[in-house]
């Protein structure tokens, strides 16, 4: 027995008729921003692992504020993606508890996919893990950080998507046979987060922990320990010859991101970036 989160009412129609605009990045509506970093190199990667600071940003019901890794393959229109991480989504969960959140799509956000296990797609192993689980610890300005450990990996011999923690256990898996062009590894990883707010509520959105983000880990939504498995199945440091940042948009009083390049402490932070900010009207 494994336990699954049952979506409400409506729910399963709810993430179809979102899901398309509200992933893409071609095709970003007004209200939907990320910021973080994101690979350059032409390569073939088969995972991606972070340590992400668990946050709680107040958001409205029909708004959403996320710190994920999205892993990616294929053109737009085809796009295959797997995006994990943690969320504050009221419309998804009905609450503003901050919850261990998935997505996953094989055709562009078009008719496959959805948010968890609201469709066929991913399977559950764990027996007390599961997605939409939500967090008991927050993660404090300036005080205790509490963090997400997350690891996306293909597994070598069967080509099936693992959602692992870094210790080692495993909630479970998207199998090989629902992708397309993820069935072969991934082109493409991203790290950050993402808010989306609908033109009708004036309420800004906070990523992250809701600061403009400088290089002190517990003032600001952060990842550390970024890394991604390679196309010999390694696990490497990501680092500042093959990444550089995005922001899609132009305020940087509204998010922003500070890459700490190479010169941290591996022991202590691996490669690291912060991220977020108060949201707001932002151009």
């Amino acid at each position: 027995m494994v336990p699954i989160r049952r979506p409400k009412t409506g729910l399963k129609s709810f993430s179809k008729s979102h899901g398309g605009s509200l992933h893409t990045f071609a095709t970003k509506l007004p209200g939907e921003y990320s910021v973080g970093i994101e690979t350059t190199e032409d390569a073939t990667y088969h995972g991606a692992k972070a340590v992400i600071t668990i946050n709680n940003p107040h958001v409205e019901v029909g708004q959403y504020s996320k710190a994920q890794i999205w892993v990616r393959n294929g053109p737009e229109a085809e796009t295959n993606s797997i995006e994990v991480g943690w969320a504050v989504h009221p419309k998804l969960y009905g609450d503003n508890r901050t919850r261990l959140t998935a997505y996953w799509t094989a055709d562009g956000f078009q008719k496959t996919g959805c948010y968890n296990t609201e469709c066929p797609g991913f399977v559950q192993v764990h027996n007390e893990y599961h997605l939409g689980g939500y967090f008991a610890n927050i993660s404090v300005f300036d005080g205790p950080q509490y963090g997400l450990k997350m690891t996306i990996i293909q597994d070598q011999e069967t080509g099936n998507w693992w959602l692992m923690d870094d210790d080692d256990y495993k909630y479970g898996y998207w199998p090989k046979e629902i992708f397309t062009h993820l069935a072969t590894g991934a082109s493409y990883l991203r790290y950050g987060g993402a808010t989306f707010s609908p033109s009708n509520i004036q309420t800004p959105v906070p990523m992250g922990n809701g600061n403009i983000p400088d290089f002190k880990a517990d003032e600001a939504g952060t990842f550390t320990f970024v890394q991604f498995v390679n196309a010999d199945y390694q696990i490497v440091d990501v680092n500042i010859k093959m990444e550089e940042d995005f922001f899609d948009g132009q305020d940087p009083n509204c998010y922003g991101v500070v890459d700490w390049n190479d010169g941290q402490d591996p022991n202590t932070t691996g490669h690291a970036f912060t991220y977020g900010g108060p949201g707001g009207p932002c151009p």
